[in-house]
């Protein structure tokens, strides 16, 4: 009785860590998500801007 109480409480810890970890990989990916879209944002800003600025001084891209 008492060693499968112990082994249901290994199996609680494993079970933690492993939806922990699970908790932790999709932040991070969730995170790197949001970035490469700002990335992407700033840049299409960027292109927009110089093509502007090009188009204001006579320049044709």
């Amino acid at each position: 009785m008492k060693k499968e109480i112990a082994q249901e409480k290994v199996y609680d810890k494993q079970l933690k860590l492993k939806t922990s970890a699970i908790q932790n990989l999709r932040e991070s990916w969730q995170n790197a998500s949001i970035k490469e879209n700002m990335r992407k944002k700033f840049e299409s800003k960027a292109k927009l801007r110089a093509k502007k600025l090009a188009m204001s001084r006579g320049f044709e891209r």
